[in-house]
């Protein structure tokens, strides 16, 4: 099977290509992005792969067309994903999540393409900013491409724990530094997920055997003022000494939730509990009566009780996490 990813220098990209060929039927793997100097540096770190790094960029309708040819499976996870940043330039979101979703979407069906998973985010689920409006958008787009060869499928999940731009590789840089550490809102909740899992999510929608569905993670979740304070217990048990918690409430920023959304109440009625991850289906297979929820679904918010990590829950999950613990230990610059 040869597999291409867009913006497959990302973090998905690169954990997903390191274990890719663990994968027996994984021939080859088609890196395509828009940056070259990652490309270089991941070229190097894979060399002993079968792996072909193209420049490209999703907005280019033409290029799309040119790369996404004699692949079997496309995994579409190029996007911009700052919140802020999208919030700003709303037309930059439009252009790379919705359109240039649609040329990745038109590419793969025209090269006759097997099958497409969509890398979406619980950002999408009752959207209030330009980015999460964008890739909801997204997800329409697919789940309404019902004439396509293709088969087209959705992973959504939440916070990557911990992707490049995150809070986390800040945070941590802040207290190694002993510099105050800054917090939108410490009552602020997020769903977190390791990459690896996101990996494996994504080829469990690879061998759904027919298309339009939303394969959902099943996430914990954690308050940002406990997931800092989780940070600064990991140092202080690491390099055994006091650490003074300076921290700063800068409030939220343009367009943030308090919480998010990974199951509406309305996709619940299409949605079955498949013990490690929830498929919503792209139409209800059965009845559905208001406020009872079947085969264990309901709507899947991060503020929920059931979902919440408690400190010591917290610290273990993030010790858990290599990329993690790395950057307690990694040398500062």
């Amino acid at each position: 099977m040869r597999i291409a990813v867009t913006g497959g220098t990302g973090s998905f990209g690169r954990a997903f290509t390191a274990q890719a060929f663990q994968h027996p039927d994984i021939e080859h793997v088609t890196i395509i992005s828009r940056d070259e100097f990652k490309q270089f540096h991941m070229a190097k770190a894979f060399a002993s792969h079968p792996i072909t790094f193209k420049l490209g960029d999703v907005r280019d309708r033409d290029a799309m067309f040119d790369l996404v040819k004699d692949v079997d499976c496309v995994f579409h996870a190029a996007a911009l994903k700052h919140v802020t940043s999208c919030q700003e330039q709303p037309l930059e979101a439009v252009k790379t999540n919705i359109l240039g979703t649609q040329n990745v979407l038109d590419a793969a069906s025209h090269n006759g393409v097997k099958n497409l998973v969509f890398l979406s985010t619980d950002k999408a689920v009752y959207p209030i900013n330009a980015m999460g409006m964008s890739k909801g958008m997204a997800e329409r787009l697919l789940l309404g491409y019902s004439d396509s060869p293709t088969k087209m499928n959705i992973v959504r999940y939440g916070n990557v724990v911990p992707s490049r731009g995150s809070v986390i590789p800040l945070w941590i840089k802040q207290i190694r530094e002993k510099e105050v550490a800054t917090i939108t809102d410490i009552k602020m909740t997020r769903f977190l997920f390791p990459i690896d899992t996101a990996v494996e999510l994504v080829m469990t929608a690879l061998k759904s055997p027919i298309g339009g569905r939303i394969f959902v993670a099943k996430s914990s979740s954690a308050d940002m003022g406990m997931l800092l304070r989780a940070l600064y217990n990991i140092y202080r048990k690491m390099y055994h000494g006091p650490v003074a918690e300076k921290i700063s409430v800068i409030g939220a920023r343009k367009g943030e939730k308090l919480h998010e959304t990974l199951i509406t109440l309305e996709e619940a009625e299409r949605a079955t509990d498949m013990t490690d991850y929830f498929m919503i289906e792209k139409k209800a297979v059965r009845s559905f009566e208001p406020g009872i929820f079947l085969n264990g679904c309901k709507e899947v918010v991060s503020n929920d009780p059931e979902y919440r990590l408690e400190m010591p829950e917290l610290t273990e999950f993030l010790e858990t996490l290599p990329e993690v613990m790395g950057l307690f230990t990694k040398e500062m610059k």
